[in-house]
């Protein structure tokens, strides 16, 4: 898991509110291309909140459009 505390790991609900303007399921097809950063534990996937920002910072968003 990565370094930041589990606060700012998010779940694809709460990372598609938090990117805005996205579904969940486009969200997962997003991640399972590699295109939104994202992390597993187990079967689970997660997003960090950080590692978001910074993906968004870099014109990230533009991919989810």
């Amino acid at each position: 898991m990565p370094p930041n505390t589990t606060s700012d790991n998010l779940s694809p609900e709460s990372a598609a509110r938090y990117i805005g303007g996205i579904s969940r399921d486009n969200l997962y097809r997003l991640a399972r291309r590699g295109v939104v950063p994202h992390f597993r534990v187990g079967r689970r996937i997660f997003f960090n909140r950080a590692v978001l920002d910074d993906w968004i910072r870099a014109g990230g968003s533009s991919c989810a459009a």
